[in-house]
Parts: structure tokens; C-alpha cells; sequence
């Protein structure tokens, strides 16, 4: 699953967290109402999917752990607001790397994540850590 748009969490109630949609939010419990499927990347391109709550010090409430939750084996998800002109860099290269040998493999996800963010921090002649260090990914 790719989702490159705005996200919202709900911290309070962190089932009506989501993703924001042209014709609504995609909330967490909408994506659990979905048949059971086998379930290998979540790539959520979207602002604070992996920050949490200060209300939830302790606990790792957030969308991309909700993700995780679902069954997802692997999620990339971003700490902080991201850069619109980063983004589509750091998609291009992470799925350059994950099909470059043939079809699609999601194990090589965190590697391929690494590799994405060494080439755009190379290419940022600012030095601004805010342009690539919000990405992690979660297994």
C-alpha cells in the first residue's frame, strides 16, 4: 500500500486516525474491515505518521504502528512533516531499489529506505536534516 497524501491521527481515539482521501478519511478502522490479505509494505508519504502523542509519552500510538497492527511486515513512515519535493525522491528510489532485480521485494525494504535517504542527503546542498531524516522504517 502506498499512501501519499495528508494524515490526521486522533489520539484519543486512535481508531479514527487516517489518511485523508479525495472523498473522505481512510480511518485505521476502515483498513481493518478489509479481508485479511498478506499484507508486505505500507508506504505512508505522509506528514507525522510515526510521532506520537505528549498525552501518550509511553506508548507508540500512531499510524504507522496501527499499520503494523494490521499486518503490514514492513511500513515506512515519516517523524515530522515532510518536503513535497523530497517525497516523490525518496518513493522513486525506494522502489527503484526494491524491484531492481526483477519483481518486487519488500525484504529489502529498510536497505532500500537507507539507500534513498544516503542519495537525497547527498544531493541537499543545505545540510538540512529536516529534508531526510523524518523517514524511518518499522518492522
Amino acid at each position: 500500500m502506498h499512501l501519499a497524501c495528508h494524515a490526521g491521527q486522533e489520539h484519543s481515539h486512535p481508531d479514527r486516525s487516517g489518511f485523508a482521501l479525495w472523498d473522505g478519511t481512510l480511518t485505521i478502522t476502515d483498513l481493518a474491515a478489509q479481508p485479511t490479505q498478506r499484507r508486505d509494505l505500507a508506504f505512508l508519504s505522509a506528514c507525522q505518521t510515526a510521532s506520537g502523542s505528549t498525552g501518550h509519552l509511553d506508548e507508540a500510538i500512531h499510524l504507522a504502528a496501527a499499520m503494523q497492527f494490521l499486518g503490514y511486515q514492513h511500513v515506512i513512515a515519516t517523524l515530522w512533516t515532510i518536503a513535497d519535493s523530497c517525497a516523490p525522491k525518496v518513493a522513486n528510489l525506494v522502489y527503484s531499489a526494491l524491484t531492481g532485480s526483477g519483481g518486487p521485494d519488500p525484504g529489502r525494504t529498510a536497505e532500500a529506505l537507507h539507500h534513498a535517504i544516503q542519495a537525497l542527503r547527498q544531493d541537499d546542498r543545505t545540510n538540512n536534516p529536516f529534508l531526510w531524516a523524518p523517514y524511518i522504517h518499522l518492522n
